[in-house]
Protein backbone atom coordinates (compact mmCIF):
# COMPACT_ATOMS: atom_id res chain seq x y z
CA UNK A 1 0.00 0.00 0.00
CA UNK A 2 1.79 3.36 -0.84
CA UNK A 3 2.68 5.09 2.03
CA UNK A 4 -0.21 8.37 0.99
CA UNK A 5 -2.84 6.01 0.50
CA UNK A 6 -2.08 3.62 3.74
CA UNK A 7 -2.27 7.01 6.27
CA UNK A 8 -5.65 8.01 4.60
CA UNK A 9 -6.94 4.61 5.43
CA UNK A 10 -5.36 4.42 8.81
CA UNK A 11 -6.98 7.64 9.53
CA UNK A 12 -10.97 6.04 8.07
CA UNK A 13 -10.32 3.62 10.32
CA UNK A 14 -9.20 5.43 13.33
CA UNK A 15 -12.34 7.66 13.26
CA UNK A 16 -14.43 4.68 12.51
CA UNK A 17 -12.92 3.17 16.24
CA UNK A 18 -13.30 6.33 17.79
CA UNK A 19 -16.89 6.24 16.74
CA UNK A 20 -17.58 2.70 17.55
CA UNK A 21 -16.07 3.46 20.89
CA UNK A 22 -18.57 6.04 21.09
CA UNK A 23 -21.73 4.34 20.11
CA UNK A 24 -20.77 1.54 23.15
CA UNK A 25 -20.89 3.91 25.20
CA UNK A 26 -24.54 5.73 23.89
CA UNK A 27 -26.65 4.75 21.17
CA UNK A 28 -25.54 3.55 17.81
CA UNK A 29 -25.11 6.64 15.33
CA UNK A 30 -27.46 6.72 12.54
CA UNK A 31 -24.04 6.44 10.38
CA UNK A 32 -21.63 3.84 11.92
CA UNK A 33 -23.62 2.02 14.39
CA UNK A 34 -24.06 -1.33 14.13
CA UNK A 35 -25.80 -1.96 10.85
CA UNK A 36 -23.77 1.33 9.50
CA UNK A 37 -22.43 -1.19 7.11
CA UNK A 38 -18.56 -2.07 6.59
CA UNK A 39 -15.15 -0.93 5.31
CA UNK A 40 -15.35 2.48 6.76
CA UNK A 41 -19.31 3.31 6.88
CA UNK A 42 -19.58 2.78 2.95
CA UNK A 43 -22.22 0.39 1.80
CA UNK A 44 -24.04 -1.81 4.05
CA UNK A 45 -22.26 -4.85 3.26
CA UNK A 46 -22.12 -7.04 6.25
CA UNK A 47 -25.75 -5.49 7.95
CA UNK A 48 -27.34 -8.52 9.40
CA UNK A 49 -24.97 -11.31 8.53
CA UNK A 50 -24.00 -12.32 12.46
CA UNK A 51 -26.82 -14.94 13.70
CA UNK A 52 -27.87 -13.15 16.88
CA UNK A 53 -27.38 -15.92 18.93
CA UNK A 54 -23.33 -15.29 17.90
CA UNK A 55 -23.28 -12.11 18.89
CA UNK A 56 -24.72 -12.82 22.52
CA UNK A 57 -22.21 -12.14 25.30
CA UNK A 58 -19.76 -9.77 22.79
CA UNK A 59 -18.94 -6.45 24.16
CA UNK A 60 -21.12 -3.51 22.64
CA UNK A 61 -17.96 -2.41 21.34
CA UNK A 62 -16.83 -5.51 19.33
CA UNK A 63 -20.74 -5.50 17.53
CA UNK A 64 -20.92 -1.84 16.84
CA UNK A 65 -16.74 -1.59 15.37
CA UNK A 66 -17.70 -4.57 12.42
CA UNK A 67 -16.92 -3.06 9.61
CA UNK A 68 -16.87 -6.05 7.34
CA UNK A 69 -18.98 -8.04 4.35
CA UNK A 70 -19.13 -10.85 5.79
CA UNK A 71 -18.84 -13.58 8.90
CA UNK A 72 -15.30 -15.68 7.81
CA UNK A 73 -15.64 -17.74 11.32
CA UNK A 74 -18.72 -19.77 9.37
CA UNK A 75 -16.65 -20.00 6.34
CA UNK A 76 -14.37 -23.34 7.90
CA UNK A 77 -14.95 -25.72 11.20
CA UNK A 78 -12.28 -24.41 13.59
CA UNK A 79 -11.11 -27.45 15.85
CA UNK A 80 -10.79 -27.36 19.13
CA UNK A 81 -6.90 -26.34 19.75
CA UNK A 82 -6.45 -24.57 16.71
CA UNK A 83 -4.01 -21.43 15.88
CA UNK A 84 -6.36 -19.07 13.90
CA UNK A 85 -5.24 -15.35 12.48
CA UNK A 86 -7.34 -12.40 11.51
CA UNK A 87 -5.97 -10.29 9.44
CA UNK A 88 -7.25 -6.35 9.66
CA UNK A 89 -8.78 -7.33 12.55
CA UNK A 90 -10.01 -4.61 13.62
CA UNK A 91 -12.77 -4.17 16.61
CA UNK A 92 -11.84 -8.15 17.35
CA UNK A 93 -15.73 -9.54 16.94
CA UNK A 94 -14.51 -12.26 14.48
CA UNK A 95 -11.42 -12.69 16.49
CA UNK A 96 -13.95 -13.11 19.63
CA UNK A 97 -16.29 -15.16 17.96
CA UNK A 98 -13.18 -17.34 16.26
CA UNK A 99 -11.82 -17.87 20.38
CA UNK A 100 -15.31 -19.08 21.36
CA UNK A 101 -14.45 -22.43 18.70
CA UNK A 102 -11.13 -22.88 19.02
CA UNK A 103 -11.85 -23.20 22.86
CA UNK A 104 -9.47 -22.52 25.71
CA UNK A 105 -6.58 -24.89 24.53
CA UNK A 106 -6.84 -23.24 21.00
CA UNK A 107 -5.45 -19.49 20.17
CA UNK A 108 -6.30 -16.64 17.90
CA UNK A 109 -4.33 -13.61 16.73
CA UNK A 110 -5.99 -10.43 15.91
CA UNK A 111 -3.69 -8.09 13.59
CA UNK A 112 -4.45 -4.43 12.56
CA UNK A 113 -2.26 -1.46 11.39
CA UNK A 114 -4.41 0.80 13.30
CA UNK A 115 -3.89 1.76 17.31
CA UNK A 116 -7.13 3.01 17.40
CA UNK A 117 -8.62 -0.53 16.65
CA UNK A 118 -6.22 -2.31 18.39
CA UNK A 119 -7.07 -0.57 21.75
CA UNK A 120 -10.81 -1.03 20.79
CA UNK A 121 -10.36 -4.74 20.19
CA UNK A 122 -7.80 -5.15 23.46
CA UNK A 123 -10.84 -3.18 25.75
CA UNK A 124 -13.05 -5.96 24.00
CA UNK A 125 -10.92 -9.45 24.85
CA UNK A 126 -11.13 -7.58 28.76
CA UNK A 127 -14.42 -7.20 29.04
CA UNK A 128 -15.42 -10.18 27.57
CA UNK A 129 -13.14 -12.12 29.96
CA UNK A 130 -11.01 -13.97 26.93
CA UNK A 131 -8.09 -15.36 27.27
CA UNK A 132 -6.70 -17.70 24.25
CA UNK A 133 -6.63 -13.84 21.84
CA UNK A 134 -3.56 -11.65 21.41
CA UNK A 135 -3.96 -8.45 19.23
CA UNK A 136 -0.91 -7.75 17.39
CA UNK A 137 0.13 -4.30 15.76
CA UNK A 138 1.50 -5.04 12.03
CA UNK A 139 0.40 -4.62 8.34
CA UNK A 140 -1.24 -7.58 6.68
CA UNK A 141 1.30 -7.52 3.97
CA UNK A 142 4.38 -8.17 6.81
CA UNK A 143 2.64 -10.64 9.04
CA UNK A 144 4.46 -10.70 12.56
CA UNK A 145 4.01 -14.31 12.93
CA UNK A 146 7.02 -17.42 12.02
CA UNK A 147 6.39 -19.66 8.88
CA UNK A 148 4.21 -22.65 9.12
CA UNK A 149 2.61 -21.10 12.67
CA UNK A 150 -1.33 -21.05 11.99
CA UNK A 151 -3.64 -23.42 10.55
CA UNK A 152 -6.16 -20.87 9.55
CA UNK A 153 -6.68 -17.44 8.25
CA UNK A 154 -10.21 -15.50 7.97
CA UNK A 155 -10.30 -11.87 7.13
CA UNK A 156 -13.43 -9.77 6.70
CA UNK A 157 -13.47 -7.42 3.91
CA UNK A 158 -9.63 -5.93 4.20
CA UNK A 159 -7.30 -7.48 1.75
CA UNK A 160 -8.92 -5.11 -0.69
CA UNK A 161 -7.31 -2.70 1.05
CA UNK A 162 -3.85 -3.69 0.18
CA UNK A 163 -2.49 -1.96 -2.76
CA UNK A 164 -0.14 -5.42 -2.62
CA UNK A 165 -2.13 -8.28 -2.52
CA UNK A 166 0.52 -10.61 -3.98
CA UNK A 167 2.80 -10.00 -0.95
CA UNK A 168 -0.28 -10.41 1.27
CA UNK A 169 -0.98 -13.75 -0.52
CA UNK A 170 2.85 -15.12 0.05
CA UNK A 171 3.08 -14.00 3.54
CA UNK A 172 -0.78 -15.87 3.92
CA UNK A 173 1.11 -19.01 2.39
CA UNK A 174 3.54 -18.41 4.76
CA UNK A 175 2.53 -18.77 7.84
CA UNK A 176 -0.25 -21.13 7.22
CA UNK A 177 0.62 -24.93 8.64
CA UNK A 178 0.87 -27.60 5.53
CA UNK A 179 -2.87 -28.09 4.88
CA UNK A 180 -3.68 -24.75 6.57
CA UNK A 181 -6.62 -23.29 5.14
CA UNK A 182 -7.39 -19.37 3.90
CA UNK A 183 -11.27 -18.62 4.29
CA UNK A 184 -11.50 -15.14 4.15
CA UNK A 185 -14.93 -12.57 3.30
CA UNK A 186 -13.73 -10.13 0.58
CA UNK A 187 -15.08 -7.80 -2.21
CA UNK A 188 -14.56 -8.77 -5.76
CA UNK A 189 -15.43 -6.87 -9.16
CA UNK A 190 -17.23 -9.58 -11.48
CA UNK A 191 -16.85 -7.66 -15.56
CA UNK A 192 -14.86 -5.51 -16.86
CA UNK A 193 -12.72 -3.58 -14.98
CA UNK A 194 -12.00 -0.72 -17.50
CA UNK A 195 -15.85 0.41 -17.03
CA UNK A 196 -15.16 1.67 -13.73
CA UNK A 197 -15.13 5.47 -13.83
CA UNK A 198 -11.53 6.72 -13.12
CA UNK A 199 -12.64 9.21 -10.40
CA UNK A 200 -13.26 5.74 -8.44
CA UNK A 201 -10.42 4.14 -8.80
CA UNK A 202 -8.11 7.40 -7.74
CA UNK A 203 -10.81 8.04 -4.61
CA UNK A 204 -8.99 7.15 -1.62
CA UNK A 205 -12.67 7.14 -0.24
CA UNK A 206 -14.26 4.81 -2.58
CA UNK A 207 -10.92 2.59 -1.73
CA UNK A 208 -11.63 2.38 2.03
CA UNK A 209 -14.90 1.59 1.24
CA UNK A 210 -13.63 -1.64 -0.26
CA UNK A 211 -14.53 -0.64 -3.70
CA UNK A 212 -11.64 0.86 -5.57
CA UNK A 213 -9.31 -2.17 -4.35
CA UNK A 214 -11.62 -4.90 -4.95
CA UNK A 215 -9.68 -7.52 -7.61
CA UNK A 216 -11.49 -9.03 -10.48
CA UNK A 217 -13.01 -12.73 -9.25
CA UNK A 218 -10.42 -14.39 -11.86
CA UNK A 219 -7.71 -12.45 -11.01
CA UNK A 220 -8.22 -12.92 -7.82
CA UNK A 221 -7.70 -16.66 -7.61
CA UNK A 222 -5.35 -16.41 -10.19
CA UNK A 223 -3.12 -14.45 -8.09
CA UNK A 224 -3.98 -17.42 -4.94
CA UNK A 225 -2.85 -19.85 -7.28
CA UNK A 226 0.30 -17.61 -7.74
CA UNK A 227 1.56 -17.98 -4.06
CA UNK A 228 0.82 -21.88 -4.25
CA UNK A 229 -2.80 -21.97 -2.87
CA UNK A 230 -4.61 -25.44 -4.32
CA UNK A 231 -8.52 -25.33 -4.85
CA UNK A 232 -9.31 -21.27 -4.86
CA UNK A 233 -12.69 -20.89 -4.94
CA UNK A 234 -15.17 -17.80 -4.66
CA UNK A 235 -18.77 -18.07 -3.20
CA UNK A 236 -20.83 -14.56 -3.83
CA UNK A 237 -22.77 -13.90 -0.81
CA UNK A 238 -24.12 -10.26 -1.78
CA UNK A 239 -24.13 -8.51 -4.81
CA UNK A 240 -23.98 -4.13 -4.09
CA UNK A 241 -26.14 -3.22 -7.54
CA UNK A 242 -26.95 0.29 -5.06
CA UNK A 243 -24.27 3.26 -3.34
CA UNK A 244 -21.04 2.25 -4.01
CA UNK A 245 -19.41 5.27 -2.99
CA UNK A 246 -19.92 9.10 -2.95
CA UNK A 247 -18.94 11.36 -5.35
CA UNK A 248 -15.27 12.15 -5.54
CA UNK A 249 -13.78 13.22 -2.69
CA UNK A 250 -17.39 12.80 -0.37
CA UNK A 251 -18.66 10.29 2.01
CA UNK A 252 -21.04 7.33 0.85
CA UNK A 253 -22.71 6.95 3.75
CA UNK A 254 -24.18 10.31 4.06
CA UNK A 255 -23.32 11.71 1.12
CA UNK A 256 -24.52 11.17 -3.05
CA UNK A 257 -24.20 7.88 -4.05
CA UNK A 258 -23.17 6.92 -7.70
CA UNK A 259 -24.13 3.24 -8.93
CA UNK A 260 -21.71 1.41 -11.33
CA UNK A 261 -21.94 1.15 -14.79
CA UNK A 262 -23.71 -1.79 -16.73
CA UNK A 263 -21.32 -4.51 -17.42
CA UNK A 264 -19.76 -4.01 -14.26
CA UNK A 265 -20.77 -5.09 -10.37
CA UNK A 266 -19.69 -5.45 -7.09
CA UNK A 267 -20.25 -8.44 -4.92
CA UNK A 268 -18.61 -9.84 -1.77
CA UNK A 269 -18.45 -13.68 -1.11
CA UNK A 270 -16.57 -16.15 0.56
CA UNK A 271 -13.07 -16.73 -0.49
CA UNK A 272 -11.39 -20.39 0.25
CA UNK A 273 -7.90 -21.93 -0.75
CA UNK A 274 -5.89 -24.21 0.66
CA UNK A 275 -2.02 -24.55 1.24
CA UNK A 276 -1.29 -27.54 -0.10
CA UNK A 277 -0.13 -30.68 2.49
CA UNK A 278 -2.10 -33.23 4.47
CA UNK A 279 -5.26 -31.47 6.07
CA UNK A 280 -5.45 -32.35 9.81
CA UNK A 281 -8.72 -34.69 9.68
CA UNK A 282 -11.75 -33.02 11.93
CA UNK A 283 -12.31 -34.32 14.67
CA UNK A 284 -16.22 -35.08 16.27
CA UNK A 285 -17.99 -37.04 18.74
CA UNK A 286 -17.88 -40.75 18.63
CA UNK A 287 -20.72 -42.74 17.47
CA UNK A 288 -21.24 -46.23 19.06
CA UNK A 289 -20.65 -47.35 15.83
CA UNK A 290 -16.74 -46.06 15.94
CA UNK A 291 -16.12 -49.06 18.67
CA UNK A 292 -14.76 -51.76 16.48
CA UNK A 293 -12.02 -49.34 14.68
CA UNK A 294 -11.41 -47.65 18.25
CA UNK A 295 -10.77 -51.40 19.79
CA UNK A 296 -8.17 -51.93 16.51
CA UNK A 297 -6.48 -48.83 17.03
CA UNK A 298 -5.62 -49.33 20.68
CA UNK A 299 -4.90 -53.08 20.33
CA UNK A 300 -2.64 -52.27 16.64
CA UNK A 301 -1.13 -49.65 19.26
CA UNK A 302 -0.47 -52.17 22.46
CA UNK A 303 -2.95 -49.93 24.37
CA UNK A 304 -5.55 -51.38 26.46
CA UNK A 305 -9.32 -51.17 25.81
CA UNK A 306 -10.25 -52.68 29.07
CA UNK A 307 -14.02 -50.92 30.54
CA UNK A 308 -13.93 -48.79 27.07
CA UNK A 309 -17.94 -49.43 25.96
CA UNK A 310 -18.14 -48.10 29.77
CA UNK A 311 -18.38 -44.59 28.66
CA UNK A 312 -17.98 -44.55 24.97
CA UNK A 313 -19.91 -42.46 23.42
CA UNK A 314 -19.65 -38.37 24.30
CA UNK A 315 -16.75 -39.10 26.48
CA UNK A 316 -14.73 -39.71 23.36
CA UNK A 317 -13.91 -37.63 20.40
CA UNK A 318 -12.59 -39.37 16.88
CA UNK A 319 -10.75 -38.00 13.79
CA UNK A 320 -11.87 -39.25 11.10
CA UNK A 321 -10.36 -39.20 7.53
CA UNK A 322 -11.92 -40.81 4.21
CA UNK A 323 -14.49 -42.17 6.36
CA UNK A 324 -12.20 -44.04 8.38
CA UNK A 325 -11.64 -43.27 11.61
CA UNK A 326 -7.64 -42.52 12.36
CA UNK A 327 -7.44 -41.44 16.01
CA UNK A 328 -9.41 -41.18 19.17
CA UNK A 329 -9.13 -39.74 22.77
CA UNK A 330 -11.53 -40.33 25.92
CA UNK A 331 -12.23 -38.42 28.74
CA UNK A 332 -14.07 -40.19 31.26
CA UNK A 333 -16.11 -38.92 34.05
CA UNK A 334 -16.30 -39.78 37.88
CA UNK A 335 -17.73 -38.05 39.58
CA UNK A 336 -16.49 -34.41 39.60
CA UNK A 337 -13.05 -35.63 37.85
CA UNK A 338 -11.91 -36.60 34.66
CA UNK A 339 -10.08 -39.36 33.13
CA UNK A 340 -7.92 -39.33 30.01
CA UNK A 341 -7.34 -42.45 28.09
CA UNK A 342 -6.81 -44.33 24.68
CA UNK A 343 -4.95 -41.42 23.04
CA UNK A 344 -3.81 -43.17 19.83
CA UNK A 345 -3.30 -41.49 16.39
CA UNK A 346 -3.08 -44.29 13.58
CA UNK A 347 0.66 -44.59 12.53
CA UNK A 348 0.19 -43.32 8.66
CA UNK A 349 -1.28 -39.90 10.90
CA UNK A 350 0.92 -39.36 13.56
CA UNK A 351 3.15 -36.29 13.59
CA UNK A 352 0.46 -33.92 12.12
CA UNK A 353 -1.36 -32.81 15.39
CA UNK A 354 -3.80 -34.86 15.35
CA UNK A 355 -3.00 -36.30 18.67
CA UNK A 356 -3.01 -32.40 19.64
CA UNK A 357 -6.59 -31.73 18.43
CA UNK A 358 -8.20 -34.73 20.15
CA UNK A 359 -6.57 -34.18 23.45
CA UNK A 360 -7.47 -30.70 22.99
CA UNK A 361 -11.46 -30.95 22.40
CA UNK A 362 -11.23 -33.82 25.29
CA UNK A 363 -10.04 -31.41 27.66
CA UNK A 364 -12.39 -28.42 26.26
CA UNK A 365 -14.93 -31.02 26.80
CA UNK A 366 -13.77 -31.26 30.20
CA UNK A 367 -13.66 -27.49 30.74
CA UNK A 368 -17.22 -27.22 29.37
CA UNK A 369 -18.58 -29.39 32.35
CA UNK A 370 -16.62 -27.79 34.83
CA UNK A 371 -15.13 -30.48 36.18
CA UNK A 372 -12.42 -30.10 38.97
CA UNK A 373 -9.40 -31.94 37.58
CA UNK A 374 -8.17 -34.09 34.87
CA UNK A 375 -6.06 -37.06 35.78
CA UNK A 376 -4.41 -39.51 33.21
CA UNK A 377 -2.10 -42.72 33.52
CA UNK A 378 0.78 -43.26 30.59
CA UNK A 379 3.81 -45.50 30.59
CA UNK A 380 5.28 -43.94 27.11
CA UNK A 381 4.19 -40.06 27.03
CA UNK A 382 5.27 -38.29 30.27
CA UNK A 383 7.04 -35.83 28.24
CA UNK A 384 4.27 -34.97 25.71
CA UNK A 385 1.59 -34.17 28.33
CA UNK A 386 3.33 -31.12 30.52
CA UNK A 387 3.69 -28.76 27.46
CA UNK A 388 -0.44 -28.87 27.89
CA UNK A 389 -0.40 -28.34 31.40
CA UNK A 390 0.11 -31.68 32.84
CA UNK A 391 2.30 -32.58 36.11
CA UNK A 392 3.35 -36.10 37.39
CA UNK A 393 1.55 -36.66 41.14
CA UNK A 394 1.60 -39.48 43.12
CA UNK A 395 -0.53 -42.44 42.58
CA UNK A 396 -2.35 -42.02 46.34
CA UNK A 397 -3.07 -37.86 45.30
CA UNK A 398 -5.40 -38.92 42.87
CA UNK A 399 -9.42 -38.75 43.66
CA UNK A 400 -10.40 -42.09 44.55
CA UNK A 401 -13.40 -42.13 42.37
CA UNK A 402 -10.55 -42.16 39.58
CA UNK A 403 -9.01 -44.79 41.17
CA UNK A 404 -11.29 -46.79 41.09
CA UNK A 405 -11.65 -46.80 37.44
CA UNK A 406 -10.38 -50.04 35.27
CA UNK A 407 -7.91 -47.91 33.68
CA UNK A 408 -6.53 -47.64 37.62
CA UNK A 409 -7.22 -50.66 38.88
CA UNK A 410 -6.46 -53.09 36.27
CA UNK A 411 -5.75 -51.85 32.63
CA UNK A 412 -2.68 -50.14 33.50
CA UNK A 413 0.57 -51.55 34.42
CA UNK A 414 2.08 -49.92 38.43
CA UNK A 415 4.38 -48.60 36.86
CA UNK A 416 2.55 -46.28 34.74
CA UNK A 417 2.96 -42.52 35.27
CA UNK A 418 -0.17 -40.65 36.97
CA UNK A 419 -0.80 -37.19 35.66
CA UNK A 420 -2.82 -34.03 36.23
CA UNK A 421 -3.88 -30.79 35.09
CA UNK A 422 -5.74 -28.87 37.83
CA UNK A 423 -8.93 -26.70 36.75
CA UNK A 424 -10.10 -28.89 34.30
CA UNK A 425 -8.28 -27.49 31.66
Amino acid sequence: MSEDLKEQVKARYAEAARAAAEAAKNAPSSCCGPSGGGCGCGPKFGEGLYDPKDLAGLPQGAVVASLGCGVPTALVDLIPGETVLDLGSGGGIDVLLAARRVGPTGKVYGLDMTDEMLALARENQLKAGVTNVEFLKGDIEAIPLPDNSVDVIVSNCVINLSTDKNRVFREAFRVLKPGGRFAVSDTVFQGDLDLIPEWIRRSAVAWSQCVSGSLEERDYLARLRAAGFVEPSVQVTQVYAGRLAGEAGQSACCGTGTILPAGIRLVSGFVRARKPGPAKPPVRGARPGDLPAVRRLLKEAGLPDDGLENQFGEAYAVAEADGKVVGVAGLETYGDHGLLRSLVVDSPWRGQGVGDALTRDRLAWAKARELKSVHLLTTTAAGYFPRLGFEMVDRRDVPVEVQGSVEFVHACPASAVAMRLGGAA
